[in-house]
């Protein structure tokens, strides 16, 4: 998807990334986009969330996903999926869905992602979901609200 009138470069960037064995990282992905990620050193392990029906902003996301017992979450456990990554692999990552990253093997990982928008139905609604939940937080989402309007997909 196209989005150079938001972003003259967004399309063109890669970027690296890196992680001190023993930390995590857990929030959406970048932008909100789809995303591979490649691992040039290391081991990730990877819990990615659906959260579509499941929280109604993010800091209630980390609450959700902090919670003690199951009777607590109200029936509304996301979609889950887990993986481990190891030099050389690479990784897809929905746009829309939240990430949890465990630098399991180090002595860190460092690799290299793309960040990408896909104009389908489901990537146009798990966007929109992410967009909502910023905006239940109280933060700006003009260019979220300004990147809904270039999906294409009905």
């Amino acid at each position: 998807m196209d989005i150079s009138t938001i972003s003259q470069s967004w399309n063109k960037v890669s970027w690296l990334f890196s992680q001190e064995l023993g930390s995590f990282n857990m929030g959406p992905t970048p932008t909100s986009a789809a995303m591979v990620k490649m691992l040039a050193m290391g081991e990730l392990k990877v819990y990615t969330f659906n959260l579509k029906a499941a929280a109604y902003s993010m800091v209630g996301v980390h609450e959700f996903l902090m919670k003690d017992n199951v009777k607590d979450l109200g029936g509304k456990l996301p979609e889950m999926q887990c993986c481990t990554i190891s030099k050389g692999e690479v990784m897809h990552i929905p746009q829309g869905w939240y990430v949890l990253e465990l630098a399991t093997k180090g002595p860190l990982c460092y690799g290299v992602r793309k960040s990408f928008m896909v104009d389908t139905v489901d990537g146009k609604s798990a966007y929109k979901k992410n967009k909502e939940m910023f905006e239940g937080d109280g933060r700006d989402v003009g260019k979220m609200s300004d990147l809904l309007k270039l999906f294409t997909a009905q």
